[in-house]
């Protein structure tokens, strides 16, 4: 666990809803500001990009696409990631194209990229 477990729950909630009244209102200076002071705010939130685009908000979009590690293609949640050849998968990893820190989002629930990889036997 890193530092940000330590932080008390109501402080991590109320970071969350600031988060999100961002992108909701399409504060991109904010969030922007946000992410490069709170260590490891993108992992601590799984789902902000797809939060962005479902609101249109561009200005936050275009920040948080600038931002590793946030989520990976939505086709690899779901269950499609074991239909995908573990040699795509390594080239994928290699080229950057997917991040080992994304997240993705699965039935009911966001989880780390890397433990649905090794789960399917991706990797």
């Amino acid at each position: 666990f890193g530092s940000e477990a330590l932080v008390p729950f109501s402080q991590r909630s109320d970071l969350f809803l600031l988060v999100r009244h961002c992108i909701d209102k399409e504060n991109d200076k904010l969030l922007q500001q946000l992410l490069l002071n709170v260590n490891g705010l993108a992992g601590q939130f799984p789902g902000l990009l797809d939060r962005a685009k479902q609101r249109q908000s561009r200005k936050c979009i275009a920040v948080l696409e600038g931002k590793g590690g946030l989520t990976a293609p939505a086709s690899l949640g779901g269950g499609n990631l074991p239909y995908t050849r573990k040699e795509t998968v390594a080239r994928w990893l290699e080229n950057q194209v997917l991040q080992p820190d994304a997240w993705v989002k699965v039935p009911h629930f966001w989880t780390p990229l890397l433990t649905v990889l090794i789960d399917s036997g991706s990797i």
